[in-house]
């Protein structure tokens, strides 16, 4: 019974769902780091015919794969966008005690009562995205150590419970899906090591360094 526990990555995922699903619930709207800015980007593609600019959001300089993704997925139901309205907290501070970005009273944050729905929405996607690095971790243990299925349990529950990276997977944020691939980079390398395919190994950890450098805040979930 042990060993058939330990030898599938159901236990890890599902502490990761149960843990990340707490922070999508808990943290409130547009609380996460730069949220306004994503949804700005993707309601410029969903609105237009072309990338947005610095004047429409301060995230324009991103690469438009993941919010490309998330507007051929939406555009039939949301082609006008996702109109929000943001009261700023005037008691906010970036240093001292820590207070929430925007004031949180009731209030319609959604120009319409579907679009918070589609928001929450947005943040259960990003929870698909951030399961892809923990099931990852848990198969390149498995490489690593095939004969001891319990460390490839453990390396995913320890992910699993990494706080900025569950904070991040349940929020809108880019950084998910460059988690996604790169930990499918990294996966691809060690099947390859494990192989002897160490040119196909060196090629993958390339593109997996040139991944880190373009997004630099990947693993500190900025």
């Amino acid at each position: 019974m042990r060993r058939v526990v330990f030898s599938t990555p159901w236990g890890p995922l599902l502490v990761y769902v149960l843990l990340a699903a707490s922070y999508s619930v808990v943290v409130p709207t547009f609380e996460a780091p730069d949220e306004p800015a994503h949804l700005q980007y993707l309601n410029a593609l969903l609105t237009g015919d072309k990338l947005p600019t610095r004047q429409v959001t301060p995230q324009a300089h991103q690469p438009p794969g993941y919010y490309a993704l998330l507007a051929l997925a939406l555009h039939r139901d949301f082609h006008d966008g996702v109109d929000v309205a943001l009261a700023p907290n005037p008691e906010f501070r970036w240093t001292g005690p820590q207070k929430n970005l925007f004031l949180h009273v009731p209030r319609p944050w959604f120009s319409k009562g579907p679009r918070r729905v589609f928001f929450h929405q947005l943040r259960a996607l990003q929870l698909l995205l951030g399961a892809i690095p923990v099931l990852f971790a848990w198969k390149l243990a498995r490489l690593a150590a095939p004969r001891d299925p319990a460390l490839a349990w453990l390396a995913g529950m320890l992910a699993a419970g990494i706080p900025q990276f569950l904070f991040i997977s349940a929020s809108l944020s880019n950084s998910n899906l460059a988690n996604a691939l790169s930990a499918q980079g990294h996966q691809v390398t060690g099947s390859d090591m494990s192989r002897g395919s160490l040119k196909g190994a060196r090629a993958q950890a390339g593109s997996g360094a040139g991944d880190l450098r373009a997004h630099p805040g990947v693993h500190a979930g900025a």
